[in-house]
């Protein structure tokens, strides 16, 4: 089966596949090794047989809003993928991977 047209294991359960549909998803991190964490969860993404990784955008810093003072500065980067998951599988599966990742 090529990559990105699969069903997907969410939530303890089998989504079935949709046509393909392009997803934009934003990833951000403060805490510890912010690289390797945003680097993990691109590898996590793209190893589920539902998503196919397009492209990643460039790498930014920015400032914490709101949220506990004295927080570090984020590292945020956009994903571009192709996915036969449904958004809100899609979503789900995002969590998982937050949760995977601490």
């Amino acid at each position: 089966m090529p990559r990105g047209t699969g069903a997907s294991f969410v939530m303890g359960r089998v989504v079935t596949a949709q046509p393909p549909a392009t997803a934009y998803l934003a990833l951000g991190s403060n805490l510890g090794d912010r690289l390797a964490w945003m680097k993990h969860a691109v590898q996590l993404l793209g190893a589920d047989p539902a998503v196919c990784i397009l492209q990643v955008s460039s790498l930014y810093e920015t400032s914490p809003v709101g949220g506990p003072p004295g927080q570090g500065p984020y590292l945020n980067a956009v994903l571009a993928v192709s996915t036969t998951l449904p958004p809100r599988a899609l979503l789900q599966l995002g969590h998982q991977i937050e949760d995977r990742l601490g």
